[in-house]
C-alpha cells in the first residue's frame, strides 16, 4: 500500500508541475536591436475551448513588438486564436483573424491597443475553438522586441505597396483632421473634429499616391493610419506631427512614435535635440510657411528660429496652400525667396509643398485650399515611406501649382565630366562650361525659366529649354534649377536645384 500511495504521489506531483505556466523568457541581446523570443505549446484535445497563456518577459527599452503565430492541424480544422496580455491587462484580441500582429507606442495592429510597452510579465494568449478528438497541434510564436524603430514593416501596410521601379509619385504632405483643428460638417450641418477617413477618401479621390497626415503636436491620428492603410493599396498614408512652436512650425514626417514641442523648454531645449530624437525613429523634418506672420496675426506660423541647424534641416514648404490663396506662390507669404536665400548661404534644402487642408470636404476650394492643391511631385524608388522620405531628401522633387493632370518636371546638367540629375551634384572645372536643359509634360504653352546662384547663365541659341552655365569668377560652388511658366507668365511649375562645384571640391 505504501509503494502505491508512494507512485501516486509521485504522479500527482509530475501533474502538478506540469500545469504550472513556464518562466517567462527572458530574450537574449542581439546586435541589430532585436531580440526574439520563441514561445511553443502542444495542443491536443483537452485543450478543446480553452485558453492558454504564454508567459514572456519585456525588458526596458523596447519600443515596438512583433507576434508572429504558426500552427499545425489547419488541414484537421485545428483553429487557434490570438491575443495578448500587457502587465495591466489585455492589450488585445484578434482570434483566428490575423497571425502576426505589432504594436508600438503610436501605433499598433487594428484589434490591439497602442501604448507605451511596460516593461515586466506579458503573455501570449491562445484560444482554441476547435481541436479534434485524436489530433494534436505543434504551435510556435515568435515574439520580437525592438530597440529601435528601424524597418518597421506591419504595423503601416504601406511597406507591402513597394514597387521597385523609379517614377514620380504625386501627394500632399501637409494636412489636419479632427485630432488637432481639422474640422468639416456633419450631416445635419453642425461642425465637428474632421475623422482620419474623410482626408484619406479626399487624397483617394483627388488620385494622389500619397499623403502625410501631420496634426499639430500629436500622433493620436496613428491607430486610424493603421486600420485605414489596408483599404486604400493605391495610396501611401504616411503618418507626421506638426511640430508647433513659438519660433515657427515644423513637419515631422515619417514619425512612429510620438516627440516633444516643447522648444526653449526644458522638454526641448533647441532644435538639434528635436533631430536627434526624429533621427532615430528615421524621420525628415520639413520647416512650413516660413514667410507667414507671426505675433498676434498668426501665433508662432512664421519661423523666427535663429539658430535653426539648416545643415540638418531636409526640407522646406515653399509653397503653403494658405499663402497660395492668399496672394499667390510668389505674393507676400511666399516661402520661395526664404528659400533662395538658404541655397545663397550654401545649404541643400528640397523645395516641397503642402495643402495645410483643415476641411477635406471643401473639394472645391470655397474656403481653403482642397486636398492636393499644391501637389508636390517625389521620385520614388517604391510606394512606401521609406521611398518617400529617400525621395525628398535626394531633392529629385517639384511642386505643381496647377494640379488637374499628370507632370513631369526634368533638369540635367551635361559636362565633360558626366550627366547629372535634379537633386544631384555636377562637377564642372573652372572656365568650362556645361550645358544645362529642362524638360517637361503636361503643361501646354509652357516656358523654362532658369534660377541660379554663383553661375554664368545665358541661353542656348537653337537649343528649346537649355542654357550654357559656367562658375562665376572666383566661385568654386554654385546651382541651377528650372520653374516652368505659362505663356502668360503664371509660375506653374518649380523645380529643386542640381548643385554645381569645381573639379577641386569633388
Amino acid at each position: 500500500m505504501r509503494l502505491e500511495a508512494l507512485a501516486t504521489s509521485l504522479i500527482l506531483l509530475v501533474v502538478g508541475c506540469a500545469s504550472q505556466p513556464p518562466a517567462p523568457s527572458t530574450p537574449p541581446q542581439s546586435p541589430d536591436g532585436t531580440n526574439e523570443i520563441i514561445l511553443t505549446a502542444s495542443l491536443a484535445r483537452a485543450d478543446h475551448q480553452t485558453y492558454r497563456k504564454l508567459p514572456f518577459t519585456v525588458p526596458p527599452g523596447v519600443q515596438r513588438m512583433t507576434v508572429t503565430l504558426t500552427y499545425s492541424g489547419r488541414e484537421k480544422k485545428t483553429v487557434v486564436d490570438l491575443g495578448l496580455r500587457d502587465p495591466q491587462g489585455v492589450r488585445g484580441w484578434s482570434g483566428g483573424a490575423k497571425q502576426t500582429i505589432e504594436i508600438a507606442e503610436a501605433f499598433a495592429t487594428p484589434s490591439y491597443r497602442a501604448g507605451p510597452l511596460t516593461p515586466g510579465r506579458w503573455s501570449v494568449i491562445l484560444g482554441v475553438p476547435n481541436i479534434r478528438d485524436g489530433e494534436t497541434s505543434d504551435v510556435e510564436v515568435k515574439v520580437s522586441l525592438h530597440s529601435t524603430f528601424q524597418n518597421r514593416t506591419s504595423v503601416l501596410s504601406s511597406d507591402d505597396l513597394g514597387q521597385p521601379t523609379g517614377r514620380w509619385r504625386r501627394g500632399d504632405l501637409h494636412m489636419h483632421t479632427g485630432h488637432s483643428d481639422g474640422t468639416c460638417a456633419n450631416a445635419h450641418g453642425f461642425k465637428i473634429p474632421c475623422p482620419v477617413h474623410k482626408t484619406v477618401e479626399a487624397a483617394a479621390a483627388a488620385k494622389l499616391d500619397f499623403i502625410a497626415i501631420t496634426d499639430h503636436n500629436t500622433l493620436s491620428q496613428g491607430p486610424f493610419i493603421s486600420e485605414l492603410q489596408p483599404a486604400f493599396p493605391d495610396l501611401l498614408i504616411v503618418p507626421g506631427m506638426e511640430v508647433t512652436t513659438f519660433f515657427g512650425h515644423a513637419n515631422a514626417l515619417g514619425l512612429q512614435a510620438p516627440i516633444p514641442f516643447q522648444l526653449g523648454h526644458n522638454e526641448l531645449k533647441d532644435l538639434s535635440a528635436l533631430l536627434d530624437t526624429m533621427g532615430r525613429q528615421g524621420a525628415l523634418l520639413s520647416i512650413n510657411h516660413p514667410r507667414q506672420p507671426s505675433g498676434e496675426a498668426c501665433m508662432g506660423c512664421g519661423w523666427t528660429l535663429e539658430t535653426t541647424p539648416w545643415d540638418r534641416v531636409s526640407a522646406i514648404e515653399v509653397v503653403n496652400g494658405s499663402s497660395l490663396r492668399l496672394g499667390g506662390a510668389e505674393g507676400a507669404l511666399s516661402g520661395i525667396p526664404f528659400w533662395t536665400q538658404l541655397l545663397r548661404d550654401g545649404h541643400r534644402i528640397t523645395a516641397i509643398g503642402g495643402s495645410d487642408n483643415h476641411d477635406p470636404t471643401d473639394a472645391a476650394g470655397l474656403r481653403q485650399s482642397p486636398v492636393g492643391v499644391p501637389t508636390t511631385y517625389v521620385w520614388m524608388n517604391s510606394l512606401t515611406q521609406r521611398g518617400l522620405l529617400d525621395g525628398i531628401a535626394s531633392g529629385r522633387v517639384f511642386i505643381d501649382l496647377k494640379p488637374g493632370r499628370e507632370k513631369a518636371l526634368s533638369l540635367s546638367v551635361n559636362s565633360s565630366l558626366g550627366r547629372s540629375e535634379m537633386g544631384q551634384d555636377a562637377f564642372l572645372p573652372q572656365g568650362e562650361t556645361a550645358l544645362a536643359t529642362a524638360a517637361f509634360e503636361g503643361v501646354e504653352s509652357g516656358q523654362a525659366e532658369f534660377v541660379s546662384g554663383g553661375l554664368d547663365v545665358t541661353l542656348a541659341e537653337g537649343l528649346a529649354n537649355t542654357a550654357r552655365i559656367s562658375l562665376k569668377n572666383g566661385a568654386s560652388r554654385g546651382w541651377i534649377r528650372v520653374n516652368i511658366r505659362s505663356s502668360a507668365g503664371d509660375l506653374i511649375l518649380i523645380g529643386n536645384p542640381i548643385y554645381i562645384t569645381d573639379k577641386a571640391n569633388r
